[in-house]
């Protein structure tokens, strides 16, 4: 019975020698923190996408919303922007109204004036979304191309964009 536990023992003391080596010797993972980053929060206007903005606030960011319905955006702006200032660590939100599902160089156009505003873009959340509603074989071809465009296209659009035009160029400098 002894000998089972002599190397039962020697294995226990290794392993812990072992962890406690490289808990000393890894480096640590730095935390990320989301104060004073700009964060583009698509879809923001309700919803999933405005509590992810409020978090957003919450943990110290400034905050893009982008979404299609102005009255929806002016509103939630005005809700984020209230909870910022209760803050009071002068945090910006700006909201922008454009179709997603549209062309390139619209997406560009509103993600130039958003890196203008309130510069560069930390953390991007693709959010916007849509489901259509009924059985496939009633669906037409169209609203299905639609719902490609906002779900699919949008998002990769959005990704493209910040990535190749943002992330990747200021890592360079």
């Amino acid at each position: 019975m002894v000998l089972f536990l002599l190397p039962l023992l020697f294995l226990i003391i290794l392993l812990l020698s072992v962890h406690t080596l490289l808990y000393f010797v890894l480096p640590k993972r730095r935390k990320f923190s989301l104060k004073a980053k700009h964060a583009v929060v698509t879809g923001g206007s309700k919803g999933i996408g405005k509590e992810l903005a409020f978090y957003l606030i919450e943990k110290g960011c400034n905050v893009s919303i982008i979404a299609r319905n102005e009255a929806d955006l002016k509103s939630a702006c005005q809700d984020l922007q209230d909870a910022a200032n209760s803050r009071g660590q002068h945090q910006q939100v700006r909201w922008y109204s454009v179709d997603l599902s549209k062309k390139y160089d619209e997406i560009e156009a509103v993600f130039d004036r958003i890196e203008h505003e309130l510069g560069p873009i930390n953390v991007l959340i693709n959010n916007v979304g849509t489901v259509l509603q009924g059985a496939f074989d009633d669906l037409p071809m169209s609203a299905c191309e639609e719902q490609m465009a906002l779900n699919f296209y949008s998002h990769v659009s959005c990704r493209c964009f910040t990535l190749t035009s943002h992330f990747i160029i200021r890592a360079e400098k």
